[in-house]
C-alpha cells in the first residue's frame, strides 16, 4: 500500500501532544514496516532533524500556509498527486473534499463540549474550525482512531457515530 500521513506540525520547535503522537507513530512504523510505502506531509519549520527519510518513508514538505488552507486545499491536492491508497490525518481534522479513503485520529471532542471561548484568538479559531470540520468529516472516514475508551464513548455520543467505527489506540508513555 501507499499510505499518506498528515503530520503538518512535527517540524516545529516546541512540539505539543498531537505532534509527538504523530512523530512517534511515524518513527515506530519506520522500525516495523518495510513493506508499505509512506508519504509524510509536513510544513517546513525549524526542527527538520526530528525525522529522517528511509527507503519506504518519504517526507513531503508543503508550503507553510494557514492551517485551513494547508489542510483543505494543499493536502488533498498533494495526496492525490501521490496516488495514495489511504490518508491518515493525525490531528483531529481532515480535508472535507478528498478522493482518498481517510483514517482520522480524533484525540478528543472537548471543543464541542466547551463553549466559553476564553482562550487566545488562535485557540478560539482552532476550536471554531474543529467544530465546523469534525462533524462533517467523521462520516467520510473509514476509521476513527482515538486515545481511550472514555474518548471513544464521548466521540460516539457527541457525534452520533457507531462505536465499531472507532478504534482505541492508547498513547505510549
Amino acid at each position: 500500500m501507499k499510505i499518506g500521513i498528515e503530520a503538518q506540525r512535527i517540524f516545529r520547535r516546541n512540539k505539543h501532544g498531537m505532534e509527538m503522537v504523530a512523530l512517534e507513530l511515524i518513527r515506530h512504523l519506520q522500525v516495523i514496516d518495510s513493506v508499505n510505502d509512506y508519504v509524510i506531509f509536513v510544513s517546513e519549520d525549524v526542527d527538520q532533524t526530528c525525522l529522517t527519510e528511509t527507503g519506504n518513508f518519504k517526507v513531503k514538505p508543503l508550503d507553510s500556509l494557514p492551517y485551513p488552507v494547508w489542510e483543505q486545499i494543499q493536502l488533498p491536492k498533494a495526496a492525490s498527486r501521490e496516488k495514495l491508497d489511504i490518508l491518515h490525518c493525525t490531528a483531529n481534522t481532515a480535508p472535507l473534499i478528498c478522493e482518498i479513503p481517510l483514517v482520522l485520529t480524533l484525540h478528543d471532542v472537548i471543543y464541542l463540549e466547551k463553549t466559553d471561548f476564553g482562550g487566545s484568538v488562535y485557540q478560539n479559531f482552532g476550536n471554531l474550525y474543529r467544530r465546523f470540520i469534525v462533524p462533517k468529516i467523521t462520516d467520510k472516514c473509514e476509521v476513527i482512531v482515538t486515545v481511550s475508551e472514555y474518548e471513544k464513548q464521548r466521540i460516539a455520543e457527541e457525534l452520533n457515530i457507531r462505536e465499531n467505527k472507532i478504534k482505541v489506540i492508547y498513547n505510549a508513555v
